[in-house]
């Protein structure tokens, strides 16, 4: 049908995972005039709605559900070229792609992909520390196979797999009343008021700490915002108060002179593989994805 083109479903794709013109046309690196144009003339040749714009989001029709399983075919078959293409290029076979947050590139990943190296010298890995809509953007580009994400998430067309679990602790140094407590419950950490260190809002432990204690959203060291709770360690020890870590981060950066406790009910921080569906048959990523809840489990029994 000449009212298929590679770009007009470039762009339905783009819409459909981003719910957002605007956010379609930053990704394709072309104008919001472009997008909704492609869209419009798409939808008038096909006669068909593929969208309804409810609540400020594009929001899929029927029929937009049903092209968008269909256009994985065609989205497949130009990842498999590229990758040929890439491998040719290289001339070795291709490595797996992971992107990961930063907590789990640091804890997780390096004794799984050490370990699978050593069994198998063959195997290659390429991996990044990403945000969770990156590591998304990247496995729908096909320029990565997989994603871990701390926390809960939304995720329509990709596979969600639940790997493991970590826990919410309290870094706290070793001469603070807190670290002398049998138990320290959230209502401790209330009272530390902005004797304690911020969570950023786009950290993935922020949301659990947030429904555990919804007063948390203005309790903090504001001074110095840290956009990545990975800093904290330093700041907190050269300020002697404390912050909220979560339980991975934890076991691999714990500053000499602090503690990590628990804190009381526990809150759980989910860990979750993203893949694509086209790859749930694929061995080597369920090779993978079960080393990696293995590590997991081993670290959340220590």
């Amino acid at each position: 049908m000449r009212s298929i083109t590679l770009l007009r479903l470039e762009v339905f794709r783009a819409v459909f995972e981003t719910e957002s013109i605007t956010d379609a046309a930053r990704r394709l690196g072309v104008s919001q005039p472009t997008v909704s144009r492609q869209l419009k003339d798409f939808q008038a040749a096909t006669e068909c709605e593929f969208f309804q714009y409810v609540g400020g989001r594009m929001q899929p029709t029927l029929a937009g559900r049903e092209l968008y399983e269909e256009s994985r075919l065609a989205r497949d078959g130009i990842t498999k070229v590229a990758a040929a293409l890439e491998a040719l290029k290289s001339g070795g076979q291709r490595s797996i792609n992971i992107r990961s947050v930063s907590a789990l590139c640091e804890t997780i990943l390096p004794s799984v992909v050490c370990q699978r190296l050593k069994k198998n010298p063959q195997e290659s890995f390429d991996i990044e520390i990403a945000s969770v809509s990156e590591q998304m953007s990247a496995i729908r580009e096909g320029s990565a196979h997989i994603g871990f994400q701390l926390g809960d998430f939304r995720c329509n067309d990709l596979i969600k797999s639940l790997m493991g679990h970590g826990q919410v602790v309290l870094m706290t140094p070793k001469d603070h009343a807190l670290a002398q407590k049998p138990e320290i419950t959230w209502e401790d950490v209330s009272l530390l008021g902005s004797n304690t260190i911020a969570v950023p809002p786009a950290c993935p432990i922020f949301q659990p700490i947030l429904q555990a204690m919804p007063e948390f959203r203005s309790i903090g060291e504001r001074r110095a915002m840290l956009r990545s709770v990975q800093l904290a360690s330093g700041f907190a020890a050269e300020m002697g108060i404390c912050y909220l870590q979560d339980s991975f981060t934890a076991s691999r950066q714990c500053p000499a002179d602090f503690k990590a406790l628990p804190v009381f009910p526990e809150v759980s921080l989910p860990v979750y593989a993203i893949f694509d569906p086209l790859e749930i048959n694929n061995a080597k990523i369920k090779s993978i994805l079960k080393d990696v809840s293995h590590a997991i489990g081993k670290i959340s029994r220590q």
